[in-house]
């Protein structure tokens, strides 16, 4: 994220007033979302039933994490944001198979 997080967050915002800037970007990103989702799967040892979905909200919290994080700078203990971060994924991964 600290390479590449200024580009989603400036185009997740741009696209909203764009439509050939969101067809084209929201292509690679969804397949970055799945690409994610199969990652999880990997370390859950199982399948969820949309890989896709867990995978746009697993990154969704690592961007919009990142994003406040920078934005709010001393305010939030990184330390502490990044162990809660990890609570969250480790929760995503012990999904029981029905919400999975």
């Amino acid at each position: 994220m600290d390479e590449y997080g200024t580009f989603i967050v400036a185009w997740a915002q741009a696209a909203h007033e764009d439509e050939e800037l969101r067809e084209a970007g929201m292509k690679r990103h969804l397949a970055s979302c799945r690409r994610a989702g199969r990652s999880l799967e990997t370390l859950r040892g199982g399948p969820y039933v949309d890989r896709m979905q867990i995978g746009l909200l697993f990154t969704s919290l690592l961007e919009r994490t990142w994003s406040y994080r920078h934005l709010y700078g001393d305010a939030l203990n990184r330390a502490d944001l990044e162990r809660n971060t990890a609570f969250v994924i480790m929760a995503m991964l012990d999904a029981p198979e029905d919400l999975a």
